[in-house]
């Protein structure tokens, strides 16, 4: 055994949860560059994620990469418990596995269920946090939040427009939403049968935070 796989076993099997902001690789943090840097595997929600740590120079070329998400739909193409078992056995034998997550990690990666599941299963993981979409996105495309009237803040991971309750959109201020571009036509449905006017001004971002 070689003292590089002998490290390796006897290190602690961990998974860490890793928001990697809006899509700037400049907007990383220093935490989230070691943890992708030190990775053995990389579980990603999306080729966009992968090519963003590959611009910033981070992947290990020798690691194992895997997407789990339709980057256009927004459908994910691994069940919730394979991608829960995929953490699992990855992290076998002392090895580092990276969960890259748009934004922050439990607000806009919505990844607390995988968080959870690991916990139950006896197995460690950390959080490092993300600038948020919900907030980094506005800010690149030059739109005051801070009106007199607030702003509200609604994060709807693709598939999930049902959970959403509908006085959500009832909400006087600004709302901003982050979500797959397939759940458009569900949210203008139920904005309007919430009560807000058809004429009310809309900005619709794709890929906020790159060029």
């Amino acid at each position: 055994m070689s003292d590089e796989v002998g490290h390796r076993a006897e290190r602690t099997a961990r998974v860490v949860f890793v928001g990697t902001g809006p899509g700037d690789p400049d907007l990383l943090t220093r935490a989230a560059m070691r943890a992708i840097g030190d990775a053995d595997v990389v579980v990603a929600d999306s080729q966009r994620l992968v090519e963003l740590a590959r611009a910033a120079g981070l992947l290990n070329d020798d690691g194992q990469v895997v997407v789990t998400f339709d980057d256009y739909g927004g459908r994910d193409s691994m069940p919730f418990d394979d991608r829960v078992d995929l953490l699992h056995q990855s992290a076998v034998r002392g090895r580092s596995v990276i969960r890259l997550v748009p934004g922050d990690p439990f607000v806009d990666g919505r990844v607390e269920d995988e968080a959870r599941a690991c916990a139950t299963a006896g197995l460690p993981f950390e959080v490092i946090p993300g600038v948020s979409l919900l907030t980094a996105v506005p800010t690149y495309a030059g739109v005051t939040l801070g009106g007199d009237a607030g702003v509200q803040f609604v994060s709807i991971p693709g598939g999930s427009l049902h959970h959403v309750r509908p006085d959500v959109y009832s909400f006087a201020g600004t709302m901003v939403l982050n979500t797959h571009a397939g759940e458009a036509p569900g949210i203008t449905e139920a904005a309007l049968e919430a009560g807000r006017p058809p004429h009310e001004p809309v900005m619709v971002t794709f890929r906020g935070g790159s060029t």
